[in-house]
């Protein structure tokens, strides 16, 4: 059931009717029956996948937690089901990019937010952070729910399970505020994003028939598309879950205002980040094989050789996973390797950056230094778009090729860019819409924007509502000529 639907929209509505009329105790089975009904949609085949991996991971909790602990067994069984779960999903992960397994291997919707919340939940009983669940139906209803299960945010059971069991409560101020981002997520979701693939996919499709300067608009108006395709699929869903009393975890802190790439990766997919410091990172670098090389390499070379070895192994490891779980061709161990290298670099080496800053006299503090930055991230962040857009090796360098030689700087005021599925007004409305997003989040930066609308008066602030509304149905892209796109990051 895609979210851009009055399907969905019917849907959710629906849910929360039911929701808040049982009693509290019984609002958890809402959501379970709900969830169900919402990925049925995907087919009965891929609900009943999850459903056995779901409750393989409920007994295999169950089980750690009832094992002695620093047992040999019980460590067992968390190794395999993590390898289990990890080689499921890597299995119908490369059986679906490459068309193998006849129909055997297909790939379930969110499949990755899936695994990555089963394994953090097994990690969990396994390290002491919390018990095992005993209802198997409360557990189902956690690892199900369905604003969450496409594209996250990857929750954490303790922080999720406990708000869903307790029942949300019915406030106007939810409901308002719910609404409201709900609105701002279909605006940047159907006006920027939808509009913007239009002209993405254009260009990606055959890089080979553009020059580098149309090549480059489409990187950076790509990386804008992305980041309204997601972020709008999380205030749809985190307005949702606001309506029903019920938090989730945040996914976006602004990440374009980011001074560095590893910044940038602190406020993008927050949660993903997040997920990979606790269960990868921490795990890789407080290994007892990671202390020993680390105090051999401080013994007989250095302290700094010591420290720095053990981050460069165990971001390596992170930032491999990391392009494995965005996708399984080249391209994406490519972008992998890309975002980890400037990372690992801009961390072992800070000393030194500093230094060439201070021999340079660059005055780190000025308001300049820090808008060169911002954009140095963004162009950073637009390359590694054009890594994943095109479908091969050797088109990734066909686009440095083409930046490099046939860069072709009139094709950006010839009329070139307005005969690439969008025309001259479509163009401009998603420049308007852009800055608009741009301006909301410096006024975000500065407080709770909705807080503030929230204070005008009541003609003012439904004025507002209104336009907004308006905004997403008069200027959204959608109907029989285009259709609305599916959410990126939807099929991870």
């Amino acid at each position: 059931m895609s979210l851009v639907s009055l399907k969905f929209i019917g849907f959710s509505i629906l849910t929360a009717m039911v929701y808040f009329l049982v009693p509290k105790k019984y609002r958890w089975m809402v959501l379970l029956s709900s969830s169900i009904l919402f990925y049925m949609e995907t087919g009965k085949r891929a609900l009943f996948h999850l459903g056995m991996a779901s409750l393989f991971v409920f007994l295999a909790g169950i089980y750690i937690e009832r094992s002695p602990v620093k047992t040999k067994k019980r460590k067992f069984v968390l190794i395999a089901s993590v390898l289990l779960l990890a080689g499921w999903l890597a299995a119908v992960k490369t059986a679906g990019s490459k068309g193998w397994g006849g129909g055997f291997l297909f790939v379930p919707l969110g499949i990755s937010y899936f695994s990555f919340s089963l394994i953090s939940y097994l990690a969990d009983v396994y390290w002491e952070k919390e018990e095992a669940v005993t209802n198997f139906l409360k557990f189902l209803t956690y690892v199900l729910f369905f604003p969450k299960i496409l594209q996250g945010p990857i929750t954490r059971h303790k922080d999720l399970a406990a708000q869903i069991n307790e029942g949300g409560n019915l406030t106007y101020k939810n409901v308002c505020f719910g609404t409201q981002r709900m609105i701002y997520g279909y605006f940047k979701k159907m006006v920027i994003a939808d509009r913007a693939a239009l002209f993405t996919n254009t260009v990606f499709a055959q890089v080979s028939q553009y020059s580098g300067s149309v090549i480059l608009v489409a990187s950076f108006i790509g990386a804008f598309q992305l980041y309204c395709d997601f972020s709008g699929y999380m205030d749809i869903v985190l307005g949702f879950t606001q309506i029903l009393g019920i938090r989730m975890d945040e996914n976006f802190d602004h990440p374009f205002f980011s001074r560095g790439a590893a910044e940038f990766w602190r406020k993008w997919h927050i949660t993903l980040g997040s997920w990979f410091r606790d269960y990868v990172y921490t795990p890789v670098a407080m290994s007892h094989s990671m202390k020993r090389l680390g105090r051999w390499s401080r013994k007989n070379i250095n302290k700094r050789v010591g420290n720095s070895v053990i981050k460069l192994i165990a971001l390596s490891a992170v930032w491999l996973l990391t392009g494995l779980w965005h996708g399984t061709g080249w391209n994406y161990i490519l972008w992998g390797g890309y975002w980890g290298s400037l990372i690992i670099f801009s961390t072992i080496f800070e000393p030194e950056i500093l230094k060439l800053n201070r021999n340079l006299h660059v005055h780190t503090n000025a308001a300049s230094w820090h808008v060169f930055q911002r954009c140095r991230t963004f162009v950073i962040f637009s390359f590694g778009i054009m890594i994943t857009q095109v479908s091969s090796l050797y088109e990734i360098k066909l686009v440095v090729y083409k930046i490099v030689k046939s860069f072709q700087i009139w094709n950006l005021f010839d009329g070139t860019l307005y005969s690439l599925g969008l025309n001259r007004v479509n163009f401009n409305i998603f420049l308007v819409s852009l800055f608009l997003v741009g301006m909301i989040s410096l006024l975000q930066e500065q407080g709770s924007l909705r807080e503030r609308i929230g204070g005008l008066n009541a003609p003012v602030r439904w004025g507002i509502y209104a336009i907004a509304l308006s905004s997403v149905l008069f200027l959204g892209i959608y109907g029989v000529e285009y259709g609305s796109a599916s959410f990126a990051y939807e099929h991870f």
